[in-house]
């Protein structure tokens, strides 16, 4: 958040310059050349000068996520896109992070619950 050139990249700003919108991009901690602007399932990742051996190499996996928000009656459920790949070159560990950011407001004695499902699979096994 320090970098004048992450926040530029990752804000939203109105005719006033008032910031209106945080972009996903703002929360990326990566140096900004190594951010991408999309990822999908199948897509190949290769990063060459990790390894002495070689290339690390692997595809996105296809493993869709999907969030269900309740509060009280309301309900919004909505595909999660991939948000970032952390890639853990020593440990031979790669992660995917998925982000749906929302607004949320507290009412007190209010029902609330959030649940995160994968595609394909009934509720019980996503738990």
């Amino acid at each position: 958040m320090v970098s004048g050139q992450r926040t530029r990249n990752g804000i939203g700003l109105d005719d006033k310059g008032r910031i209106v919108e945080l972009k996903p991009r703002y929360f990326n901690s990566a140096f900004p050349e190594m951010i991408i602007d999309s990822v999908r399932p199948g897509d190949v990742v290769r990063i060459d000068g990790v390894w002495h051996d070689g290339p690390l190499a692997f595809a996105i996996p296809d493993f869709p996520m999907r969030v269900k928000l309740a509060f009280d009656e309301h309900i919004t459920e909505r595909d999660l896109p991939i948000d970032q790949i952390g890639i853990e070159a020593d440990k031979s560990r790669v992660f995917i992070s998925y982000r749906y950011p929302f607004r949320y407001v507290v009412n007190p004695l209010q029902r609330r619950s959030c649940e995160l499902r994968a595609f394909g699979y009934p509720a019980e096994a996503a738990s």
